[in-house]
């Protein structure tokens, strides 16, 4: 149920995002998102440089 409501707050026109929820729903999800890439480039980094310690052995 909470999949379709965020696909249609993604859909809608922008004109519709002016309304304070609706926006703040947005950039929390916007936020959300940056932090989940975030994490996976931070993982991926730490993992390879675990990989490069592990060759350099």
């Amino acid at each position: 149920m909470q999949i379709t409501s965020v696909f249609s707050i993604l859909q809608r026109p922008a004109e519709l995002d002016l309304d304070r929820p609706t926006a703040f729903c947005y950039f929390s999800l916007q936020v959300q998102y940056c932090l989940w890439v975030v994490h996976k480039i931070a993982w991926l980094s730490c993992s390879n440089l675990w990989l490069i310690q592990i060759a350099i052995k």
